[in-house]
């Protein structure tokens, strides 16, 4: 997976009702990414449905 929406010097909106829920390593766990550097480590922002 390539970094996403990590241009921290660039004003940025998203809308996060056209964002698909996608399955989490954790179980019943589900979320919306928003700025990530790598796939399951490094920093990552992420709105998250329990």
């Amino acid at each position: 997976m390539q970094n996403l929406n990590l241009d921290f010097s660039e004003p940025l909106a998203i809308n996060t009702e056209k964002r698909s829920w996608i399955g989490s390593p954790a179980s019943g766990v589900k979320r919306k990414r928003l700025a990530r550097t790598e796939q399951e480590s490094g920093h990552a922002t992420s709105i998250v449905w329990y």
